[in-house]
Formats: C-alpha cells, sequence, structure tokens
C-alpha cells in the first residue's frame, strides 16, 4: 500500500478500492460531529450577516453519513430563528461529495465532490452553481473538527460562511485569519 494511501472504510479484502489518506482522515472526523457553529464572515447584504450554533445527529450506513442539524441563527440585532437541514456525505470513488436533502433523499442536490488539496485541506472539482448563484467551499479538517470555507456570489447574495463541525459541546468559532478561499 503506498504512502498516501488507505484502504479505507469498506475496502475490499484484496485492497482494491484505496482512497487517498487525507479524504480517510477528512471522513474520521465527519464521523465524530456532534454540534456544529456557523458565521457569516463578511456580507454585502445586511441580511445575510448572523450566526448560529446547533447539534448534528448523525446516522452511519456503510460509506453514506446523514447529519441531521438543528439550532437557532442569531440576526445582528439579536433576533433568532430556528434552522434545520439534513446532508448526506458519501465516500465514492477515492472522493467524498457533500448533498443538501431539503427535497427529500430521493432528489439530493450536489453540492460539492471534495478531493484532496494539500495535507488536511480538500477542496471541490468544481463550485455549486445554483442559477443565478455559486457556491465556493474548502474544507479544512483536524482530529475532532472539520471546517467549511463558503463563498457564495450573485446578483443578491455576495458573502464568506465559516461552518465549523465539532466533536466537542465547545461550540466556539476559531478565530478566521483567512481574506479568501485561495
Amino acid at each position: 500500500m503506498g504512502a498516501n494511501t488507505h484502504p479505507g472504510p469498506g475496502a475490499h479484502a484484496d485492497g482494491c478500492q484505496r482512497f487517498p489518506v487525507s479524504v480517510v482522515r477528512a471522513w474520521s472526523a465527519l464521523k465524530r460531529v456532534q454540534r456544529l457553529s456557523t458565521q457569516v464572515l463578511e456580507s454585502r447584504y445586511p441580511a445575510h450577516a448572523g450566526s448560529g450554533n446547533g447539534i448534528v445527529e448523525r446516522e452511519l450506513h456503510g460509506q453514506v453519513l446523514i447529519f441531521d442539524e438543528r439550532g437557532t441563527w442569531m440576526l445582528p440585532n439579536g433576533t433568532g430563528t430556528v434552522f434545520r437541514n439534513r446532508c448526506r456525505w458519501r465516500l465514492e470513488e477515492k472522493l467524498l461529495t457533500l448533498e443538501h436533502l431539503r427535497h427529500g433523499e430521493g432528489n439530493p442536490v450536489l453540492l460539492a465532490v471534495f478531493e484532496p488539496l494539500e495535507g488536511n485541506v480538500l477542496r471541490p472539482k468544481a463550485p455549486h452553481w445554483c442559477d443565478p448563484d455559486t457556491y465556493d467551499v474548502e474544507m479544512v479538517f483536524e482530529h475532532t473538527a472539520v471546517t467549511l470555507y463558503w463563498n457564495v456570489a450573485g446578483p443578491a447574495k455576495e458573502y464568506r460562511m465559516r461552518t465549523v463541525y465539532s466533536a466537542s459541546a465547545d461550540s466556539a468559532l476559531p478565530s478566521d485569519t483567512r481574506d479568501s478561499l485561495a
């Protein structure tokens, strides 16, 4: 087995199905997630500002991991609203995919097909296009946390958002020193 591959979850006994080490490590971190914290880092439109905290319930089915997210989104003026989201992570063809399931499990929307970039960073092969908006994301993972940095751009949207999925009850967001996804 090469230094950059791992048999990965669900590998055949003969080791045919291999995953890059960074994909396996990201998958391991995702399987530990219990909480999420999200924050709009900057926005051209005040309506897109705010932050949220919540819990994540997980369902693991082989190489499929479902996240049921729920929490409270707070606007800068202190107004809060409950949010819910359901997404599906998959290990497939040596890559990690993310879909949202807002339209049901039989009608998923593919958001990203992540591939290794360097170290603990995964990037999608291409941004997600939801006419007329573009959603670009970068994943940075650690042993007990996965952070998604989103850049969203379109005629009525332009914001950067960070979502931290963590294994601990501590929902504090790490400090952000990034100016872009570059």
